[in-house]
């Protein structure tokens, strides 16, 4: 196939097969007939109090082939009201999968701005990461810091802190 002008257009529920056979059917787990990037709203939830972030920055970007989504970006929180225990990371754009032998399972590493009285040491960076479950959209974020993990780092944020991130899940 050789294309000069334009683009290629499959139709629904065709794409390129990979697989070594080339399955007349269509239906294979080596067929590559999704591709979909666009922009999403995570959410940011405490056990009790709140975060709020700015308006400008409180979307991720996501882009989508096959089963594997890479998310990437920054969050700023504009303002806090006595955030205390976990901080939930939620709404991503795709269900995880749910494979045999946690196969499907990722804790991804962010990275996170603390500006918050509760944080060990107040406006640094600390390395997390977000313990996402198989089959779900949401997670605990976990801060890592001497030798040690904290999962109820929510009081570690205040106005101003931020959280990073780019990592990769398979979808259910």
């Amino acid at each position: 196939l050789y294309v000069t002008a334009g683009n290629v257009k499959v139709s629904s529920g065709k794409g390129i097969d990979f697989s070594s056979a080339g399955n007349v059917s269509g239906m294979t787990s080596e067929l590559l007939d999704d591709y979909e990037e666009g922009t999403f709203d995570p959410t940011l939830t405490t056990d009790s109090g709140s975060v709020t972030m700015y308006t400008a920055y409180n979307t991720l970007a996501y882009t989508k082939v096959g089963r594997v989504v890479t998310i990437t970006g920054m969050l700023a929180l504009t303002s806090v009201s006595s955030p205390t225990g976990e901080i939930i990371f939620g709404n991503l754009p795709f269900t995880m999968a749910s494979l045999t032998n946690k196969a499907g399972q990722t804790r991804p590493s962010i990275h996170i701005f603390a500006g918050g009285s509760g944080a060990p040491t107040q406006n640094q960076y600390y390395t997390a990461f977000i313990a996402f479950n198989e089959g779900g959209t949401s997670g605990v974020i976990v801060a890592t810091y001497a030798s040690a993990s904290d999962t109820t780092i929510a009081n570690w944020f205040a106005a101003g802190s931020d959280i990073f991130a780019n990592f990769s899940y398979i979808t259910a």
